[in-house]
């Protein structure tokens, strides 16, 4: 194939498809924004000086490709699997820019749509963000056109432009954006958890399985959301209390989990689910094998999960999003602890103290509203000598400390009352955004409470700061993000029976809906004909000049090859009807200098008289 001379057109519109894979990268953050820049400017360079510049030889291409993929591979051998993707980003990047600035036939341009469609593809896998249908719009826009300017003899009639068939492309996007939404939900998918696991931006920040009152650190107001919770069936509670992780055995320091335990495989609960509370939670900023329940955990799906203690985990990755059922009531009293280290006596007999007597619940709201009067609650980082207990050093000296040094205090307290405690660790989530339904959980959020047993589990915090109910705050912006993720993102083969179920129940039933198939069907071919009949009209009003002079030639028996000059097409129709022939070669005399230099002239009205002319001549 030789080299063809991109019209000025062309060119625009590949430096735009390329730009736009530029831009799906970015929006899926594997670009910073300063290399996003550099790299539009380098577009800019190549197509105002080098797009059609012929310096580099083709015979460079294979080189650079074999040079790239060596530095790329050498760079995953040494960083390991952290260096895949940005060695693929890079890759793929490097060999779009040398593609552009080497010459260019049709395979090439054809290479480079390619090349960029698998920057799409890349930024696909590692994005959640609704933006990037900016960057995946762009690539449906610009894609057929380039395809289309490949092979205008196939897709278009001489004389006919891109510009001259809006309404095709119309049809064509249309189609692409109608059958895309149509297989995507329609077609059954396995769970792909695997690909999808990629796309959680990973954070542990706050939330942890251990406590440790001696490492004391700066908390940080980290906003960034690490969950999202949607509270299906059962009362919506104006405050959650979303625990990860139960700690029940005291140290000097503070609080880890019960060393005896062993883990086994989780069993649901022979519970009716109908009793329950049916919630649904899209990790989406943390990566922890915690499963993350409030009240009491019921069942979880899915199921591959082991218990270990008053704990739940995955036996596995954690999945995109998951199901749980609780229960506010439980008297599943799991291990129960009083005991407390030599170094906490005091801070226990303390508690003794202040809880006087009364029933369990008075003794324990009396130690809570104690450390809540006396003490302030802070995220700054503590100074503490190291031959104190933190927990001690709190209670009587330091008197400022997070939510663990209250939670730690308190339930030493409580044991020193002879009430078994535990400290739990997750998130206090208060957060709702009214227009999704749904909870919002960040990462400053993550909290430590505690819970005390008197015939069962009372959840108690301490912790000073006030909490006036749920915060309803309307963000349609992250709605938006959040249904991206939810119907595309996490959509799944049982989303797709949700669906069919949820339209069998519906009052419009599918039963309902198949009795009108027969109606349906029927108007439906009545239609056909109309249908066809206007496709003829609005083909032929959106056809060129030249291809309704060819189309009119063609009823009268004259079929002119459209792959052959318009020299050709004069001299054989002089041979087959020299009137028709000395019409036309008129005809092109002010044919050409309109399509190619732009001349002003009546082309359709001009073009109109010799269709009339040719209607009215003698069949050749």
């Amino acid at each position: 194939m030789g080299t063809t001379v991109p019209t000025s057109d062309s060119s625009l519109h590949v430096m735009l498809l390329s730009l736009s894979g530029v831009l799906c990268l970015y929006l899926a953050e594997l670009l910073s924004l300063p290399a996003c820049i550099v790299l539009v400017l380098v577009h800019v360079i190549i197509g105002k000086w080098f797009y059609t510049s012929t310096v580099f030889p083709k015979a460079l291409f294979p080189i650079l490709i074999v040079a790239v993929s060596s530095l790329e591979v050498g760079r995953i051998i040494f960083q390991g699997r952290e260096g895949i993707v940005p060695a693929l980003r890079d890759m793929i990047v490097i060999l779009a820019l040398t593609r552009l600035i080497m010459p260019k036939s049709g395979r090439e341009i054809a290479q480079l749509v390619g090349i960029t469609f698998s920057q799409c593809i890349l930024a696909t896998i590692f994005t959640t963000s609704p933006l990037f249908l900016i960057g995946l719009l762009l690539q449906a826009f610009f894609i057929p056109i380039v395809l289309d300017q490949l092979d205008e003899r196939s897709f278009m009639g001489p004389g006919e432009t891109t510009r001259s068939r809006p309404g095709r492309w119309i049809m064509v996007w249309s189609s692409i954006i109608v059958m895309s939404c149509i297989l995507f939900y329609l077609i059954p998918r396995p769970s792909s958890a695997l690909m999808r696991g990629a796309l959680v931006h990973r954070s542990t920040i706050g939330f942890s399985e251990e406590m440790n009152l001696a490492r004391s650190t700066q908390l940080e107001e980290d906003s960034r959301i690490v969950m999202r919770l949607v509270w299906n069936s059962g009362k919506i509670p104006e405050v959650v209390y979303l625990a990860g992780a139960r700690l029940e055995e005291l140290t000097a320091d503070g609080f880890v989990k019960h060393g005896e335990t062993l883990a086994t495989e989780s069993v649901n609960v022979s519970q009716d689910r109908l009793s329950t509370d049916h919630l649904t939670i899209y990790p989406t900023g943390i990566e922890t094998k915690n499963v993350f329940f409030p009240y009491y955990l019921v069942s979880v799906s899915p199921g591959a999960t082991i218990s270990q203690g008053s704990n739940v985990y995955w036996m596995k990755d954690p999945p995109p999003m998951y199901d749980i059922w609780v229960t506010r009531n439980s008297s599943d009293q799991g291990t129960l602890i009083t005991s407390v280290p030599d170094e906490l006596l005091e801070v226990a007999g303390l508690g003794a103290t202040i809880a006087g007597q009364g029933t369990t619940r008075e003794k324990a709201s009396r130690i809570a509203e104690y450390l809540k009067k006396h003490h302030e609650y802070t995220l700054d980082g503590l100074t503490m000598p190291v031959e104190v207990s933190p927990i001690s050093w709190f209670v009587f000296n330091g008197k400022k400390g997070s939510c663990e040094h209250f939670a730690s205090a308190l339930a030493t307290m409580l044991r020193g009352c002879g009430i078994p405690t535990r400290v739990v660790t997750g998130f206090l989530v208060n957060e709702f955004n009214p227009s999704g339904n749904y909870f919002i959980i960040r990462a400053r959020t993550a909290h430590a409470w505690v819970e005390f047993w008197d015939k069962k589990w009372f959840l108690l915090d301490a912790t000073p700061f006030a909490l006036s109910g749920a915060v309803r705050r309307v963000s349609l912006i992250d709605s938006l993000r959040f249904t991206w993720i939810r119907w595309v993102i996490h959509y799944s083969l049982e989303d797709q029976i949700t669906i069919a179920g949820y339209l069998a129940r519906s009052p419009w039933s599918v039963r309902e809906r198949l009795e009108l198939v027969p109606s349906a069907a029927l108007a439906g071919i009545l239609l056909i004909p109309v249908v066809v009949f206007a496709s003829k009209m609005w083909r032929r009003k959106r056809l060129g000049p030249y291809a309704k002079v060819l189309q009119a030639l063609e009823k009268k028996g004259v079929r002119l090859d459209i792959s052959q000059s318009h020299e050709i097409h004069v001299q054989e129709l002089l041979r087959r009807n020299p009137s028709l022939g000395s019409l036309f070669r008129n005809y092109l005399q002010t044919y050409l200098p309109w399509r190619f230099g732009n001349q002003d002239v009546d082309i359709f009205s001009i073009t109109e008289n010799l269709i009339e002319r040719i209607r009215e001549s003698s069949d050749t």
